[in-house]
């Protein structure tokens, strides 16, 4: 039978003891005496490398006169993983689908689990649970204390690159540093997401240009064009080293797109805050849009006021260049008789990715006796 991940190192799991059941509000640690034999009674992956997958085998023998319905095998972390054997020495799903037990032991028959442990991202003493639940509310819980002392011995510096507010064109590099801590000889093999199914964006690349020493440089690559919003990148390191397999690292950062608006405000560069205003008077601010890529032109063709008491603004387009740059300008009434006043001054363009967009307003208007 294949474990789940390769057994690294002996790992001494040939004691056995009972383990009481307990109520499944109350899980209480194995060890004692029971109708459940666990065997081993606690896991102990010794000591591990961050990085470095462990597995272990572990049987819950029913020494009870009764069978025993389980309804699901639960770790505590998901860096930890159980495959779950019935008695017959079929794979069961690890969680009840409906009504039926996931796998029903009768006397003297064992349920088999095969756990895997990923200590990427793990440091120090490490302690983790797997919990077996009976399939009825009254049944008991089995409860396994896992644990591992895990030492990061490759070090990625920085780990975490923020490269901040990007266009959509220009190419920008960063480096990583990989440190190895007496492991031997190793190497980095590759590079790939962290994130189960995602890939990695197109637009970055990773080259390694050293592989001498402890220590490794990594080239980072943010090539343009770029697709517009936020990215988060966690990126795998693969190890080819015998105990280590991965090191982790994080980039992250936001595209903009090419066109711009800007109010010229310190605090809030693109709202327009009209601050303190009389009742009286009316005030003008301005908003400037920039187009940065003429050859895909911004046609700005409407503008309009969303908000409350709307008629007391008004809204004007002023065209300094077709396709790559406006002035708006909106009035504000004081008349308007409230204290406060916000809004959103709404744009409507024809542009494949900027078609609307709500620009903010607000202001005070300075009240009798004030």
């Amino acid at each position: 039978m294949t474990p789940i991940h390769t057994l690294l190192g002996s790992l001494a799991l040939t004691l056995a003891t009972a383990v009481p059941l307990v109520a499944q509000d109350s899980p209480q640690p194995s060890g004692g005496d029971g109708p459940i034999e666990v065997t081993p009674p606690e896991v102990d992956f010794g000591d591990l490398y961050a990085g470095e997958e462990a597995a272990a085998e572990v049987t819950f023998t029913n020494r009870s006169d009764t069978p025993w319905a389980v309804r699901q095998v639960k770790p505590s972390c998901g860096c930890t993983v159980a495959n779950v054997f019935a008695p017959n020495g079929d794979r069961v799903p690890d969680t009840s689908r409906g009504d039926l037990p996931i796998a029903t032991v009768g006397p003297g028959e064992s349920l088999k689990v095969e756990v895997g442990f990923n200590t990427a991202n793990q440091q120090g003493q490490v302690e983790k649970k797997l919990y077996v639940y009976g399939l009825n509310p009254a049944d008991p819980t089995v409860e396994l204390k896992l644990k591992a002392r895990v030492n990061r011995v490759i070090m990625v510096t920085p780990n975490y690159l923020q490269l901040g507010t990007l266009d959509k064109r220009s190419t920008i590099e960063r480096e990583v540093v990989v440190e190895a801590r007496d492991i031997g000889d190793w190497k980095i093999s590759g590079f790939e997401s962290n994130y189960a199914g995602v890939p990695l964006p197109k637009f970055i690349s990773l080259k390694t240009v050293s592989q001498d020493g402890d220590s490794r440089r990594v080239k980072i690559t943010v090539h343009g064009p770029r697709e517009v919003g936020p990215f988060n990148a966690q990126i795998k390191v693969l190890i080819d080293h015998p105990r280590v397999s991965e090191a982790t690292f994080t980039l992250i950062g936001s595209v903009q797109p090419d066109i711009s608006f800007q109010s010229g405000h310190k605090t809030f560069p693109e709202a327009l805050v009209f601050d303190q205003m009389a009742a009286d008077a009316t005030a003008t601010r301005t908003l400037m849009i920039e187009n940065r890529d003429p050859t895909v032109p911004y046609i700005l063709e409407a503008v309009e006021v969303a908000g409350a008491k709307s008629e007391y603004f008004k809204a004007s387009i002023r065209e300094i260049q077709k396709g790559v740059r406006y002035q708006v300008a909106l009035t504000a009434d004081g008349a308007i008789g409230m204290p406060f006043f916000r809004g959103n001054l709404r744009l409507r363009a024809r542009h494949p990715e900027i078609p609307e967009k709500d620009i903010q307003f607000h202001g005070w208007v300075r009240q009798e006796g004030n």
